[in-house]
C-alpha cells in the first residue's frame, strides 16, 4: 500500500504539490531566485528578460548563435528584401542622395565619387588613388608628380618633355605652364 504523501513536495516557496501530476507553483530560476524571472538561452547563460535580450538566440534554422534570418518572402536563409518602393525582391534602391530609381532602366541622380561624396568630383588617377594626380603621359606611362618643378625656359608646345637621371634614378620631366613639372617614372 503506497502512502499519498509520498507523492507530494514542497516547491522552493513551501507550497506543496503532487509532482506526479502538477507542477510545482513556484520555482526557482537559472539565477537562484524563488519565483525570479531570469532565463537561460539557447547556449544555457541566465539573463533577466525584462531588462536584456538573451544573449544568444536560435536562427531561422534553429542554429543557437546562427545568422539565418527571414527574408520579405518568408524564406530563411534567403537573400530577398524590400526595396525603396516596399517591392519585396524589388529592383529599386536609393541613391546616394536619398532618391529611390531602379539602376535597371533609371541613372541615379545623385552619384558617390570615390571618397562617398554624393556628387562629389573626386575620381581615381591612374595608380588608383582617389583624388590623385598621376596621370598617364604620351607614352601611356602612369606618372606621379613629386614636386612643383624647376623654372625653365620651355617652348609653348605642350609636349615639351625629357627623361633624366637625378641622382641615379630616371625622372620624368613634363613642361607645364611653362614650368618643368618632375615625376616618377613608374
Amino acid at each position: 500500500m503506497a502512502y499519498e504523501h509520498c507523492n507530494y513536495s514542497r516547491d522552493c516557496a513551501g507550497n506543496c504539490y503532487n509532482y506526479n501530476t502538477e507542477n510545482p507553483l513556484v520555482t526557482l530560476d537559472c539565477n537562484g531566485t524563488c519565483g525570479g524571472i531570469w532565463e537561460k538561452d539557447c547556449n544555457g547563460t541566465c539573463y533577466d528578460p525584462s531588462a536584456d535580450l538573451p544573449p544568444t538566440t536560435k536562427d531561422c534554422n534553429g542554429v543557437c548563435g546562427g545568422s539565418s534570418t527571414v527574408d520579405c518572402n518568408c524564406i530563411c536563409g534567403g537573400s530577398d528584401y524590400h526595396d525603396c518602393v516596399g517591392v519585396c525582391g524589388g529592383p529599386k534602391i536609393y541613391d546616394c542622395g536619398g532618391i529611390c530609381y531602379d539602376p535597371n532602366t533609371e541613372s541615379p541622380n545623385n552619384i558617390p565619387d570615390c571618397n562617398g561624396d554624393c556628387n562629389g568630383t573626386a575620381t581615381p588617377d591612374c595608380n588608383s588613388v582617389c583624388g590623385g594626380d598621376a596621370f598617364l603621359d604620351c607614352g601611356n606611362n602612369c606618372v606621379s608628380p613629386t614636386c612643383n618643378a624647376y623654372r625653365k625656359e620651355v617652348s609653348n608646345s605642350r609636349n615639351d618633355s625629357v627623361i633624366v637621371t637625378e641622382n641615379g634614378v630616371k625622372v620624368y620631366m613634363i613642361a607645364v605652364n611653362a614650368y618643368w613639372r618632375k615625376y616618377n617614372i613608374m
